[in-house]
Parts: C-alpha cells; sequence; structure tokens
C-alpha cells in the first residue's frame, strides 16, 4: 500500500520536530497531498488511523488533508503539539 509507506515516511519528519521541541503529543497534522502522489486523500486517511494505533505520539493527533491541484507529491504543512511544561520553562 502505498499510502502506508507515505504516512511511515510522514510519521518519521513529525517524530523528528516533536522531539525536537520535546513536545508530549501531536495534537493535529496538516498534511497537502497532490496530483503527483498517487494517493487518494481516504486511503491516505485509513492508513494513517492503522499507523496511528501504533505510535504512542500520534494516539489522538488529527490529521487534516488538503488536496492540492499541482504536481507535488506530499507536503507537511503544519504540526500542532503539546509541549511539556519543563520543555516550555527550559
Amino acid at each position: 500500500m502505498h499510502e502506508f509507506s507515505m504516512v511511515q515516511a510522514l510519521y518519521h519528519q513529525v517524530e523528528e520536530i516533536a522531539r525536537k521541541h520535546e513536545a508530549k503529543k501531536v495534537v493535529r497534522i496538516v498534511v497537502e497531498v497532490g496530483r503527483r502522489s498517487g494517493m487518494k486523500p481516504e486511503f491516505f486517511k485509513e492508513a494513517f488511523v492503522t499507523f496511528q494505533e501504533t505510535v504512542p505520539v500520534l494516539k489522538d493527533a488529527d490529521l487534516e488533508i488538503r488536496s492540492l491541484d499541482q504536481d507535488a507529491e506530499l507536503i507537511l504543512r503544519d504540526v500542532e503539539l503539546e509541549i511539556s511544561e519543563e520543555a516550555q520553562l527550559g
């Protein structure tokens, strides 16, 4: 499933961002899916939900998928994190 490998790549990007900011969890992820990706947003969402069940930092994350009418593949547009108080004071 092409969508699952794309979700896995997205997870690695989000995980790095969360680690860098010492996040307790990921609240929201916004991605843009272009024509060149060959993905259908509903299949991408399904793959994300399946992957989400096995990744604690993504457990409660909402996924917003925007379709692009461009030749882009997949763009990570935004990640909203919940940061621990220790990291905020850091």
